[in-house]
């Protein structure tokens, strides 16, 4: 503008003019680059879309295990003729094996022995039918014979939404504000003397049970980011179980008394073998290296993996 005024071109009078102009055509140039990031970011983001429908689709698409209701009046999850591998390392062949309910099961044996993977292939036969752990194939021939599809797996990655208030995580709604006030009240209550009864303010840094209780309607950005892993153990219990009229016909549990302290364990078993005492509940357990068998207790049988095998042994 110097320039022009200089050279003549232009008068003082037409400096503002000349003004807006080269601002408006700055603002322009910015404006198009943002636009331009934008596109980018969306397209970007359109492609991550595309590769997780592409997963899923690969998922469900997957052969899974035979699973068939009993003939008759067993109530028992039989496995026959069942044959599975994943990838190279676990391979498994189970003849016949008969789980019988009101009975707590320690599945043990080494690690890549396959335990996780027959959790994750029972699970498969739930009411909500997940797709088998990638890499896990069934051989065709085999099957399992389950009373019921009311299967519950508390596994050893625990997943929560991001930006969601605790209440409706534990509800397993999107919106707890949605659901009825009267059944919400109710509800709160249980998870309020639930939460009591298994000490979960003491499982990290939550401070005391009021303000664990009050942080439930709070919208938290990663809820189970600031629990420790007891106290994550203990919300889905609390979720999948224990809000519930009766326990899951199947509870499966892989390594969750892992994480908790001992106080936490021995109240949890408590609870879980009174409420669960006409389910079938197989947990994977650890035994200790100087140990010759399970300890009779919580436990009622153990259901062992060895050299591709799984088979029932007394605890002791």
């Amino acid at each position: 503008i110097g320039f022009l005024l200089e050279a003549g071109h232009i008068t003082n009078v037409d400096i503002f003019l000349y003004t807006r102009v080269i601002e408006d055509s700055i603002d322009m140039l910015m404006t198009r680059s943002r636009l331009q990031a934008k596109l980018a970011s969306m397209e970007t983001q359109k492609k991550r879309v595309r590769e997780l429908l592409s997963g899923l689709e690969a998922a469900s698409s997957r052969p899974g295990a035979r699973c068939e209701a009993p003939v008759g009046d067993s109530h028992a999850v039989q496995l026959l003729r069942l044959k599975y591998s994943r990838g190279s390392a676990v391979r498994v062949e189970i003849e016949e094996l008969a789980l019988q309910p009101g009975r707590v099961y320690a599945v043990t044996g080494g690690n890549g022995c396959g335990k996780s993977t027959l959790f994750g292939i029972l699970a498969s036969c739930g009411r909500s039918r997940p797709a088998l752990p990638a890499g896990v194939n069934v051989s065709a021939e085999g099957f399992i014979v389950l009373p019921s599809d009311d299967v519950a797996e508390i596994p050893q990655q625990l997943y929560c939404p991001m930006h969601i208030k605790p209440i409706s995580w534990l509800l397993r709604v999107a919106d707890a504000a949605r659901v009825a006030e009267d059944v919400l009240r109710s509800k709160e209550g249980q998870i309020r003397q639930l939460m009591a009864e298994l000490l979960f303010a003491r499982g990290g840094d939550a401070g005391d049970e009021a303000s664990v209780a009050e942080d439930l309607h709070l919208e938290k950005d990663d809820w189970y980011g600031e629990l420790s892993g007891g106290q994550k153990v203990k919300a889905e219990l609390i979720a999948q179980v224990f809000l519930r009229d009766a326990c899951p016909r199947l509870l499966l549990l892989d390594e969750s008394f892992a994480p908790l302290d001992p106080e936490s364990r021995s109240l949890v078993q408590e609870k879980l073998k009174r409420f669960c005492s006409d389910s079938i509940v197989l947990a994977i357990h650890h035994v200790d290296s100087h140990a010759r068998c399970v300890p009779r207790g919580f436990f009622d049988d153990n259901l062992h993996f060895e050299n591709g095998m799984a088979t029932l042994i007394p605890t002791c």
